[in-house]
């Protein structure tokens, strides 16, 4: 189990607001519809999925369900139709379009109809597509739970591995397919968040292009930017980030300064309970290998210098050691786009990143390769 910065994109999605762009033209987008079971509902509006949920346009609901919203907006945007926390609709929206929405007040992502908004139809045929990979998914799960006690498990449960991998292996496809035939659709950005970065790069460069290319100065599309491009720097063969922060005697300690040597930088935290779980396989490693070329960086992301020293005390981590004590603004969590801890990245004699994400198993492997016992 991993400690975790964040949720995913779509979250965040959530928690971001729209940068104005004063020099580009403003033009009229209208969003109008008929909703059935409206009774007691009165208030419908637009929002921006931001943390203050800012109202684009707001309006009422009429005697016979009906409600028209404008508003002037400057560029295409992922938007809400709202009525309450517990009932939104997600729209992909563009300047100047005539959209109409057909709904169930009382849900409405039940049934509801869009026309006039080609990429709010591409977000909802991809995500019923998603939904029915997902609830054959569960079906496979819950088949096995029926099956826990059963004396012929093992075989059952080799027809259900083979059957879930095969649903698996099928929506990756599905999304994979989706963004290649839509590089620059902000739906793309909700789909590819249950996508690996690392083993599905290609994709997310392929979207991030296209996205950045037809979007610029969307903010969403910023915020995904900055997360490929991070792993863009730091892809297996590149050169390792600089790091370059206090040790526990305030003196600066660097990466670079541990050139010749094989390093494992280990980013953890005293509060991080799956880290120190880690730490006695990581000291095991280090006294079998430090005379051997192989030393370790371990980049903390407490906050609490005392409670840093005494963690590296009581595990004895008896290696190098350095931190901004930033929590997760530390620089160097950001130069490695760090989002969840434990997380290591190896890096060579030459400075450059030979493996990451390597932990128990994996890492002790690719140490007996690169030192041969």
């Amino acid at each position: 189990m991993r400690v975790i910065r964040s949720l995913s994109f779509l979250a965040i999605i959530l928690c971001f607001s729209v940068t104005s762009q004063a020099q580009i033209p403003f033009k009229e987008l209208s969003v109008s519809g008929t909703l059935s079971n409206f009774a007691g509902i009165t208030d419908i509006s637009l929002k921006l999925p931001n943390r203050e949920g800012s109202v684009v346009a707001s309006g009422k609901i009429t005697a016979n369900g009906t409600f028209i919203l404008k508003a002037p907006i400057i560029e295409p945007n992922i938007y809400r139709l709202w009525i309450s926390e517990n009932n939104n609709f997600m729209l992909i929206l563009y300047p100047g379009e005539e959209v109409s929405v057909t709904a169930d007040a009382t849900d409405l992502n039940l049934n509801t109809v869009v026309k006039g908004s080609r990429e709010t139809n591409l977000l909802q045929s991809g995500t019923a597509r998603l939904n029915d990979f997902a609830r054959k998914m569960d079906s496979v799960n819950q088949v096995y739970q029926a099956s826990a006690g059963s004396p012929k498990i093992d075989s059952i449960l080799k027809v259900l591995q083979a059957a879930y991998k095969k649903l698996d292996d099928d929506r990756r496809d599905f999304i994979i397919a989706f963004i290649k035939a839509n590089p620059a659709s902000l739906a793309g950005l909700v789909f590819i968040e249950s996508l690996d970065m690392e083993t599905e790069f290609p994709c997310y460069d392929l979207l991030d292009q296209g996205l950045f290319k037809a979007h610029p100065n969307n903010i969403f599309v910023k915020e995904f930017h900055l997360r490929v491009d991070t792993e863009r720097k730091l892809a297996v063969g590149g050169e390792a980030p600089e790091i370059s922060l206090p040790d526990p005697d305030g003196n600066i300690l660097t990466l670079s300064s541990l050139r010749g040597k094989v390093v494992l930088i280990d980013f953890w935290a005293s509060w991080c309970g799956p880290c120190r779980k880690e730490n006695p396989n990581v000291v095991a490693l280090y006294m079998k290998y430090k005379d051997k070329g192989f030393e370790i960086l371990g980049v903390s992301l407490d906050r609490d210098r005392e409670k840093w020293l005494q963690a590296i005390k009581d595990d004895g981590l008896v290696w190098k050691h350095n931190s901004d004590l930033q929590f997760w603004k530390s620089q160097a969590a950001k130069a490695y786009g760090i989002s969840s801890i434990p997380a290591t990245y190896l890096v060579g004699p030459d400075g450059r990143i030979i493996a990451k994400k390597l932990r128990g198993a994996s890492l002790e492997e690719k140490m007996k390769e690169l030192f041969g016992f």
